[in-house]
Protein backbone atom coordinates (compact mmCIF):
# COMPACT_ATOMS: atom_id res chain seq x y z
CA UNK A 1 0.00 0.00 0.00
CA UNK A 2 1.68 3.68 -0.77
CA UNK A 3 0.74 6.21 1.72
CA UNK A 4 -0.21 10.27 -0.10
CA UNK A 5 -1.09 13.20 2.26
CA UNK A 6 -1.61 16.53 2.28
CA UNK A 7 -3.75 19.72 4.02
CA UNK A 8 -6.25 20.01 0.76
CA UNK A 9 -6.61 19.66 -2.72
CA UNK A 10 -2.92 19.52 -4.12
CA UNK A 11 -2.25 16.08 -2.64
CA UNK A 12 -5.61 14.47 -4.32
CA UNK A 13 -3.99 15.95 -7.32
CA UNK A 14 -1.25 14.23 -6.68
CA UNK A 15 -2.79 11.28 -5.58
CA UNK A 16 -4.72 10.70 -8.59
CA UNK A 17 -1.51 11.58 -10.86
CA UNK A 18 0.16 8.83 -9.01
CA UNK A 19 -3.34 6.91 -9.84
CA UNK A 20 -2.62 7.60 -13.36
CA UNK A 21 1.07 6.58 -13.68
CA UNK A 22 0.77 3.44 -11.31
CA UNK A 23 -2.76 1.92 -12.87
CA UNK A 24 -2.41 -1.09 -10.66
CA UNK A 25 -1.02 0.20 -7.25
CA UNK A 26 -2.71 0.40 -4.43
CA UNK A 27 -2.64 3.93 -3.15
CA UNK A 28 -4.62 5.58 -0.20
CA UNK A 29 -5.01 9.36 0.57
CA UNK A 30 -5.31 11.32 3.77
CA UNK A 31 -6.45 14.75 3.30
CA UNK A 32 -5.99 16.80 7.04
CA UNK A 33 -8.65 18.97 6.17
CA UNK A 34 -9.30 19.79 9.91
CA UNK A 35 -5.92 21.50 10.07
CA UNK A 36 -5.68 23.07 6.62
CA UNK A 37 -3.87 25.05 5.94
CA UNK A 38 -0.77 24.50 6.75
CA UNK A 39 1.54 27.23 5.34
CA UNK A 40 0.34 29.38 7.94
CA UNK A 41 1.35 27.50 10.68
CA UNK A 42 4.12 27.48 13.19
CA UNK A 43 6.98 24.51 12.34
CA UNK A 44 6.23 22.88 16.03
CA UNK A 45 2.47 22.79 15.32
CA UNK A 46 3.33 21.08 11.76
CA UNK A 47 5.53 18.84 13.03
CA UNK A 48 3.38 17.16 15.60
CA UNK A 49 0.42 17.19 12.45
CA UNK A 50 3.28 15.55 10.17
CA UNK A 51 4.21 12.92 13.00
CA UNK A 52 0.40 12.33 13.27
CA UNK A 53 -0.34 12.05 9.68
CA UNK A 54 2.45 9.47 8.92
CA UNK A 55 0.91 7.82 11.35
CA UNK A 56 -2.76 6.98 10.69
CA UNK A 57 -1.29 5.84 7.04
CA UNK A 58 1.16 3.57 8.53
CA UNK A 59 -1.69 2.09 10.42
CA UNK A 60 -3.87 1.82 7.61
CA UNK A 61 -0.89 -0.28 5.90
CA UNK A 62 1.14 2.19 4.13
CA UNK A 63 5.01 0.99 3.39
CA UNK A 64 6.28 3.90 0.97
CA UNK A 65 4.53 7.35 2.20
CA UNK A 66 4.20 10.72 -0.34
CA UNK A 67 4.19 13.88 1.55
CA UNK A 68 2.33 15.68 -1.11
CA UNK A 69 2.62 19.40 0.30
CA UNK A 70 5.75 21.57 -0.16
CA UNK A 71 5.00 22.80 3.41
CA UNK A 72 5.30 19.15 4.72
CA UNK A 73 8.67 18.87 2.72
CA UNK A 74 10.00 21.52 4.21
CA UNK A 75 9.60 21.00 7.31
CA UNK A 76 10.86 17.21 7.63
CA UNK A 77 13.59 18.16 5.25
CA UNK A 78 14.10 20.83 8.29
CA UNK A 79 13.95 18.04 11.25
CA UNK A 80 16.85 15.52 9.92
CA UNK A 81 17.02 14.41 13.61
CA UNK A 82 13.30 12.49 13.69
CA UNK A 83 13.12 9.44 12.47
CA UNK A 84 9.45 9.24 11.63
CA UNK A 85 10.28 10.90 8.96
CA UNK A 86 12.90 9.14 7.71
CA UNK A 87 11.87 7.50 3.83
CA UNK A 88 9.10 10.22 3.36
CA UNK A 89 9.41 11.22 -0.09
CA UNK A 90 8.72 14.59 -0.39
CA UNK A 91 8.19 17.46 -3.54
CA UNK A 92 10.84 19.55 -2.73
CA UNK A 93 13.88 18.01 -4.30
CA UNK A 94 13.21 16.66 -7.30
CA UNK A 95 11.46 19.82 -8.22
CA UNK A 96 14.60 22.06 -7.22
CA UNK A 97 16.49 19.09 -9.60
CA UNK A 98 14.16 20.03 -12.71
CA UNK A 99 14.45 23.68 -12.07
CA UNK A 100 18.17 23.99 -12.11
CA UNK A 101 18.05 21.76 -15.34
CA UNK A 102 15.54 23.85 -16.43
CA UNK A 103 16.70 27.13 -16.01
CA UNK A 104 19.21 29.36 -18.61
CA UNK A 105 20.13 32.18 -17.01
CA UNK A 106 20.59 31.02 -13.44
CA UNK A 107 17.61 33.04 -12.14
CA UNK A 108 14.96 31.25 -10.20
CA UNK A 109 11.92 32.27 -8.37
CA UNK A 110 9.66 29.98 -6.18
CA UNK A 111 6.30 31.09 -5.08
CA UNK A 112 5.32 28.89 -2.30
CA UNK A 113 3.37 29.06 0.77
CA UNK A 114 4.47 31.52 3.78
CA UNK A 115 6.04 28.45 5.43
CA UNK A 116 7.86 27.27 2.54
CA UNK A 117 9.26 30.37 1.25
CA UNK A 118 10.33 31.86 5.27
CA UNK A 119 11.85 28.72 5.38
CA UNK A 120 14.40 29.10 2.72
CA UNK A 121 14.30 25.47 1.98
CA UNK A 122 14.04 26.05 -2.16
CA UNK A 123 17.18 28.05 -2.01
CA UNK A 124 19.46 25.59 -0.25
CA UNK A 125 18.78 22.89 -2.34
CA UNK A 126 19.19 24.75 -5.16
CA UNK A 127 22.34 26.05 -4.65
CA UNK A 128 23.74 22.90 -3.79
CA UNK A 129 23.29 21.78 -6.78
CA UNK A 130 23.74 25.19 -8.42
CA UNK A 131 26.00 27.17 -6.43
CA UNK A 132 25.91 29.69 -9.15
CA UNK A 133 22.17 29.76 -9.19
CA UNK A 134 20.30 33.12 -7.52
CA UNK A 135 17.02 32.32 -6.00
CA UNK A 136 13.76 34.43 -4.41
CA UNK A 137 11.71 32.81 -2.66
CA UNK A 138 8.15 34.74 -2.73
CA UNK A 139 5.26 33.90 -0.19
CA UNK A 140 2.10 33.27 -1.95
CA UNK A 141 -0.65 32.74 0.59
CA UNK A 142 -3.54 34.66 -1.42
CA UNK A 143 -3.05 32.08 -3.97
CA UNK A 144 -3.07 29.37 -1.62
CA UNK A 145 -6.66 30.17 -0.69
CA UNK A 146 -7.64 31.14 -4.47
CA UNK A 147 -6.67 27.86 -5.53
CA UNK A 148 -8.33 25.67 -2.61
CA UNK A 149 -11.14 27.42 -3.27
CA UNK A 150 -13.65 25.07 -5.80
CA UNK A 151 -13.68 26.52 -9.55
CA UNK A 152 -17.15 27.34 -9.83
CA UNK A 153 -16.68 29.72 -6.97
CA UNK A 154 -13.16 31.18 -7.82
CA UNK A 155 -13.25 34.29 -9.84
CA UNK A 156 -10.40 34.66 -12.81
CA UNK A 157 -10.09 38.56 -11.77
CA UNK A 158 -9.18 37.50 -8.10
CA UNK A 159 -6.43 35.09 -8.95
CA UNK A 160 -4.97 37.72 -11.75
CA UNK A 161 -4.63 40.51 -9.41
CA UNK A 162 -2.88 38.66 -6.68
CA UNK A 163 -0.51 36.82 -9.51
CA UNK A 164 -0.04 40.66 -10.19
CA UNK A 165 0.61 41.53 -7.04
CA UNK A 166 2.95 38.53 -6.22
CA UNK A 167 5.15 39.02 -9.73
CA UNK A 168 5.22 42.75 -8.45
CA UNK A 169 7.33 41.35 -5.64
CA UNK A 170 10.49 40.26 -7.40
CA UNK A 171 10.97 43.28 -8.47
CA UNK A 172 14.16 43.57 -10.65
CA UNK A 173 14.79 40.01 -10.17
CA UNK A 174 14.07 38.08 -13.80
CA UNK A 175 13.80 34.58 -13.41
CA UNK A 176 13.48 32.53 -16.09
CA UNK A 177 12.63 29.42 -14.63
CA UNK A 178 9.36 29.54 -11.92
CA UNK A 179 8.54 26.81 -9.49
CA UNK A 180 5.23 26.27 -8.52
CA UNK A 181 6.19 25.31 -4.37
CA UNK A 182 3.17 24.58 -3.61
CA UNK A 183 0.88 21.50 -5.33
CA UNK A 184 -1.97 23.20 -4.82
CA UNK A 185 -0.76 25.94 -7.88
CA UNK A 186 -1.37 23.11 -10.24
CA UNK A 187 -4.77 24.21 -11.16
CA UNK A 188 -3.73 27.79 -11.59
CA UNK A 189 -0.82 27.05 -14.15
CA UNK A 190 -3.14 28.92 -16.85
CA UNK A 191 -3.33 32.50 -14.79
CA UNK A 192 0.13 32.00 -13.61
CA UNK A 193 1.66 31.28 -17.18
CA UNK A 194 -0.05 34.82 -18.29
CA UNK A 195 1.19 37.09 -15.65
CA UNK A 196 4.75 35.45 -15.32
CA UNK A 197 6.69 35.79 -18.47
CA UNK A 198 8.93 32.77 -17.95
CA UNK A 199 10.83 30.16 -19.90
CA UNK A 200 9.93 27.46 -17.63
CA UNK A 201 7.22 26.67 -14.89
CA UNK A 202 8.08 23.93 -13.00
CA UNK A 203 5.11 22.51 -10.73
CA UNK A 204 6.27 20.65 -7.48
CA UNK A 205 2.85 18.53 -7.77
CA UNK A 206 3.95 16.90 -11.24
CA UNK A 207 7.91 16.83 -10.48
CA UNK A 208 7.30 15.17 -7.32
CA UNK A 209 4.37 12.50 -8.17
CA UNK A 210 6.77 11.57 -11.24
CA UNK A 211 10.20 11.16 -9.28
CA UNK A 212 8.16 9.29 -6.59
CA UNK A 213 6.52 6.91 -8.96
CA UNK A 214 9.76 6.22 -10.71
CA UNK A 215 11.42 4.99 -7.00
CA UNK A 216 9.13 2.67 -6.20
CA UNK A 217 9.59 -1.12 -6.64
CA UNK A 218 7.79 -3.54 -8.84
CA UNK A 219 6.12 -4.82 -5.77
CA UNK A 220 4.77 -1.78 -4.75
CA UNK A 221 3.60 -0.93 -7.85
CA UNK A 222 1.07 -3.57 -8.32
CA UNK A 223 -1.97 -4.33 -6.37
CA UNK A 224 -5.84 -4.13 -7.36
CA UNK A 225 -5.45 -0.54 -8.08
CA UNK A 226 -7.37 0.83 -5.26
CA UNK A 227 -7.45 4.72 -4.65
CA UNK A 228 -8.91 4.97 -1.72
CA UNK A 229 -9.42 8.91 0.24
CA UNK A 230 -9.87 8.79 4.03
Amino acid sequence: MIGVFDSGAGGAYCARLLAGLLPQADIVFYADRENAPYGTKSETELRSLLLSDVEKLRSFGAERIFAACGTAGSVMLNSPEEPTFDGIANVLVPTAKAATEATQNGYIGVIATARTASSGIYGKLIRALCPACQVMEIPAQPLVSLAETPPCLRNPDDVRTAAEKIRAEFGEFEPDTLILGCTHFSCLKRALADTFSVRRMIGCAEEGTRAFAASLGEREKHGSGRLIFL
